[in-house]
Order: C-alpha cells, then sequence, then structure tokens
C-alpha cells in the first residue's frame, strides 16, 4: 500500500507475503490497515457522549460486549470509560482531528493505535471450529452473536475478536503476534483442506 501523507512510501503488514486461506468452508484473509483508534472519557457525561455521537453518527455502545457500526466506523465498548473505533484505512487521521476538536475541553483520550495491531477474517462454516482450537472464549451461536466483540486469550496471544455476521469474525492482533496467528490459523485449517 502506498502511504497517502508520505507519497513513494511502501507499507507493509506483518502479513503482506502471506496467501490468504481459502478452502471450502473456511477463509482466513488479512484486513490490512483499518484505521484503529482508542477512545476514553465519561460516556455519562452528556456532552462528551453528544459530541462523539455527532462526530461518529452513532451512539457509544454503553454495555460489555457491545458495539455499533454507522457506514465504515465501527465502535467496540472495551470498559465502563473505553471504546475502540475501528475506520477505513487511513481514516483514523481524520476521525482523530475531529473528535479533539469536538471534545476540546472535555475530559478525554483519543490515541491511534492503527500501526499496532491487524485484523485477520475468519469466515466460513468452519471459523467457529477453527478458533474454538484456541480461544477460551464461548463462540457457540447462542453465546457469541453477531456485533458482540470482546478482548481474550487464543493460545498464546491476546486478541481483540468481534462476530461481525454469522460466521465471519474479525481477530485484531498486535503486530509483534500476527505471524504467529496467522501461522496458526493456517496449521489448524490444514485438516480440511
Amino acid at each position: 500500500m502506498v502511504d497517502a501523507i508520505h507519497p513513494g512510501v511502501t507499507a507493509d503488514t506483518p502479513l503482506t507475503a502471506k496467501t490468504p486461506v481459502q478452502i471450502e468452508g473456511l477463509s482466513i484473509t488479512e484486513l490490512p490497515f483499518l484505521g484503529k483508534v482508542t477512545l476514553r472519557g465519561d460516556a455519562c457525561d452528556k456532552g462528551f457522549a453528544d459530541a462523539v455521537k455527532k462526530v461518529l453518527g452513532v451512539a457509544l455502545p454503553t454495555a460489555p460486549m457491545s458495539s455499533a457500526q454507522k457506514g465504515s466506523i465501527r465502535v467496540f465498548w472495551k470498559a465502563f470509560d473505553e471504546w475502540l473505533i475501528w475506520t477505513e484505512a487511513d481514516g483514523q487521521t481524520k476521525l482523530i482531528a475531529d473528535l479533539r476538536a469536538a471534545l476540546d475541553g472535555v475530559g478525554k483520550a483519543v490515541v491511534d493505535l492503527s500501526d499496532y495491531y491487524t485484523v485477520i477474517r475468519v469466515s466460513g462454516s468452519l471459523s467457529r471450529e477453527l478458533l474454538a482450537k484456541g480461544c477460551a472464549l464461548d463462540l457457540h451461536p447462542r453465546r457469541f452473536t453477531p456485533g458482540q466483540a470482546t478482548g481474550t486469550g487464543f493460545h498464546h496471544a491476546t486478541i481483540f475478536i468481534t462476530l461481525v455476521e454469522d460466521d465471519t469474525f474479525d481477530v485484531m492482533i498486535r503486530w509483534s503476534f500476527a505471524d504467529y496467528l496467522w501461522d496458526y490459523f493456517a496449521d489448524g485449517a490444514r485438516e480440511w483442506a
């Protein structure tokens, strides 16, 4: 990907050289360069909540494991005063500026995490089985439903996982663990190849 801010600079992720896994019932691909922003503040403060809603176009989710979406903006509850926001590639720069301007004078933290994490999409009828191999979270459809998201462990790595729709999961992982997790997924998928 060519960096829009620094023309001529080519950016790669730790997974750029990986070949997507495509087998019957399972697909593993990277969603590279999504913008990722952490927002902290007091959702009970009407000024904070209203300003954030105006910028995002959607109210902050306030229940554990919940999320909200408006267009390319996905907002995930992480704690009573913390949210993770995903944007389209390079959308985080404008989002951060807009949030900081809208929240001027209001207690908040707005931090760009985009270069710290990548997202791996695991989808297909075998996705839950693959993820169950290393995830302690109960991913059964009765327990983990579309729109839910949470941090959890996966084997030796810490992940943030969300169910986009039935059998489509997005897994956010630190860049330093991305290669490890990808290889774990790819190896786990070999039994169905």
